[in-house]
């Protein structure tokens, strides 16, 4: 393959230690790396020190930016036709090759741009498909409101090369919505192990994530209230780590057993302190990025049958997964106890992470992308 300049273009981030797709922007540039030249630009708001600044009513997703991207795909203008512009005129100016588009929660601000350039769109799907049941509207008003946007949203993506999503289970919500082929370049998590310095503050079972979200906080919970209630007694302890704090359910828990701790800006001394990941989520879509960076910090995963089908999991070989509070209970318990299948998981886990998320891989998919073998 000839050498190619790639251009990969993100939204900006304040705090990417929040964000679970920075790992991934740096994993996809590597590989280019080896591929090419790359250049990397960022798009956000006015006054936030993006490379291209745009109306914040671009990023919004509530009724407003609805109404705004039917406008443009009407032609009328916008702020949003605005920084399709804006954004196709700053990478004609870089004289690139091929545009990878990290825009994953907004997508369209790339149609103008692949009307010019190879394009490629990485998409944040989400798909509701695990352990969730839907409560879609079913009035005439809702279901007509979200085919218009739809309609509109496929219209303004123009002609990208494909969709890009980080794993399988994405990939029919991906071509439903978009109506155009959906390949898989894995996620990606920075390695956590072998780790040699000071150790965070011991625990039995350690929890990492977004616990200001409820699905979230109320796995956990279900689960906290599940180990207090068996019988003989577990006095094991629990550690969450939540940069954005937790919700109401976590709040409210009266055991002895939960300590809450805020961010940290390095995770791998606290993975390399617990003796267990416990991924909590029972309602659980897109990719659970906690798994692999559990598997990662060489640590031994337990979490729910939902989480563990957003990744691949294996049952008794890289996780152990429960489909209900006191399964996953019991499952930590007695991985507590036996060390021998501590070490056994966390090795499948760890195996399993590099050769399925690690460089190489990415690599691969990405060479695959670009050569058409992966896409119509």
């Amino acid at each position: 393959m000839p050498t190619t300049r790639f251009l990969t273009i993100s939204h900006f981030d304040p705090d990417p230690l929040v964000n679970g797709f920075t790992a991934r922007y740096e994993s996809v540039s590597r590989a280019g790396r080896q591929l090419g030249s790359v250049q990397q630009l960022s798009i956000g708001p006015f006054g936030s020190g993006a490379s291209i600044e745009v109306d914040p009513v671009v990023f919004t997703t509530g009724r407003e930016g609805r109404l705004q991207r039917l406008r443009c795909a009407l032609r009328f203008g916008g702020p949003l036709a605005t920084a399709r512009r804006t954004l196709r005129d700053a990478v004609l100016a870089a004289e690139v090759d091929v545009v990878l588009g990290f825009t994953y929660m907004n997508p369209e601000l790339l149609g103008a741009l692949a009307r010019v350039l190879p394009t490629y769109a990485f998409v944040e799907e989400r798909p509701k498909s695990f352990g969730y049941q839907s409560s879609i509207r079913t009035n005439w008003w809702s279901r007509l409101a979200a085919t218009v946007e739809r309609t509109a949203l496929r219209q303004l993506l123009g002609p990208v090369r494909s969709i890009v999503v980080i794993q399988p289970g994405e990939v029919v919500a991906a071509e439903t919505r978009w109506h155009r082929k959906a390949v898989v370049i894995p996620h990606a998590v920075a390695s956590l192990a072998p780790f040699d310095g000071p150790r965070g503050d011991a625990v039995d079972i350690l929890c990492v994530g977004n616990f200001i979200e409820r699905r979230n906080a109320e796995g956990l919970r279900l689960i906290l209230d599940a180990l207090d209630a068996l019988q003989p007694a577990s006095d094991a302890t629990v550690a969450v780590i939540s940069r954005s704090g937790v919700a109401r359910e976590l709040i409210e828990y009266r055991g002895e057993r939960l300590t809450v701790r805020g961010g940290v800006d390095n995770l791998a001394p606290e993975y390399a302190g617990t003796t267990i990941v416990l991924v909590p989520s029972f309602v659980a879509w897109g990719a659970k990025t906690t798994i692999l960076q559990g598997w990662s910090a060489d640590r031994p995963v337990v979490t729910t049958t939902a989480a563990a089908s957003t990744v691949g999991a294996v049952d008794g070989e890289t996780v152990l997964a429960g489909s209900t509070p006191l399964d996953v209970a019991n499952l930590l318990v007695a991985l507590l106890q036996d060390r021998q299948l501590q070490l056994a998981i966390a090795a499948s886990g760890y195996s399993h992470v590099i050769a399925a998320h690690g460089d190489a891989a990415i690599l691969e998919a990405l060479r695959s992308l670009l050569d058409g073998s992966s896409h119509e």
